[in-house]
């Protein structure tokens, strides 16, 4: 029901990848925009290019994350007070998407402004094609 906006750059990209962990992240990145923003009413999942890295990254306007939570999301079983309040959850969402990007040699960050927004970049390497 979130509706979810797409920005991608005009030009073509190809970006070796591994399509179904890739598409494991994004379903456990959408996810959790929804169920643990709370409040989110918009997503919106962009892809970008820098020099032959490439970023892709799924930012919502839920509640946020607070500061001193930013670090232990990516921790196995942890959901944190919103996810205890207002979700049922194993806490294995951001864990697996971490472990999932490991397995591919990609990088992964979060960053939040509590009751603004939460946004997860994935980096990989761009082929140069």
């Amino acid at each position: 029901e979130i509706p979810v906006e797409l920005e991608t750059p005009d030009a073509f990209i190809v970006i070796p990848m591994d399509s179904m962990l890739i598409q494991q992240v994004l379903t456990n990145l959408l996810e959790n925009a929804a169920v643990h923003g709370v409040t989110t009413t918009q997503v919106t999942v962009s892809l970008e290019k820098r020099g032959r890295w490439a970023r892709f990254t799924v930012e919502d306007n839920g509640v946020g994350i607070p500061a001193c939570d930013l670090a232990r999301v990516w921790d196995r079983g942890f959901t944190g007070e919103n996810g205890r309040r207002y979700a049922r959850s194993t806490g294995i969402g951001l864990y697996l998407v971490r472990e999932l990007c490991a397995k591919m040699g990609l990088g992964v960050s979060c960053a939040s402004e509590p009751g603004s927004w939460t946004r997860v970049s994935i980096t990989f390497p761009d082929s140069g094609r």
